[in-house]
């Protein structure tokens, strides 16, 4: 892409995008409870051209959800882990609502690929990084 292309992205991703780090539940082969933090990046518009755009170049899924009456039906573009780690680096120097989430998603997953695992101590510092982002993404007014 482009750097017009990747800024234009960006303020897409700024504006009608999202970046978190969701938390799945699992049971171990041994039957015990687990947890993964996952990275995530997507793009929800009601037009489908944008999202098929962004899965051509960086892979990914698209989901189709209907909205009902009061609301127009959603293409939701998604994607986890290393590939949204590379989408996130690209539009990185564009983001200006969202450029904080990134960098710390971007940390939250590096930190993964490198292969660092401190045990507890690393559990908390991406729970930590989860958080923030939370935080940063909620809606309404801030105390």
């Amino acid at each position: 892409m482009t750097d017009l292309e990747l800024a234009y992205i960006a303020g897409i991703v700024d504006g009608e995008g999202y970046i978190s780090i969701i938390t799945n539940s699992y049971i171990t082969r041994y039957g015990n409870p687990g947890k993964q933090r996952i990275m995530r990046a997507g793009v929800g518009m009601t037009n489908p051209v944008i999202p098929m755009m962004l899965r051509e170049a960086y892979g990914g899924t698209i989901s189709f959800r209907k909205n009902g009456e009061l609301w127009k039906d959603r293409y939701d573009w998604n994607i986890y882990s290393k590939k949204a780690l590379v989408f996130l680096k690209d539009i990185l120097p564009y983001l200006i609502i969202k450029k904080e989430q990134a960098e710390l998603a971007i940390q939250f997953q590096e930190s993964k690929v490198v292969g660092v695992h401190l045990g507890l101590y690393e559990d908390i510092v991406q729970e930590v990084r989860q958080l923030k982002i939370q935080e940063l993404n909620k809606r309404g007014k801030t105390a």
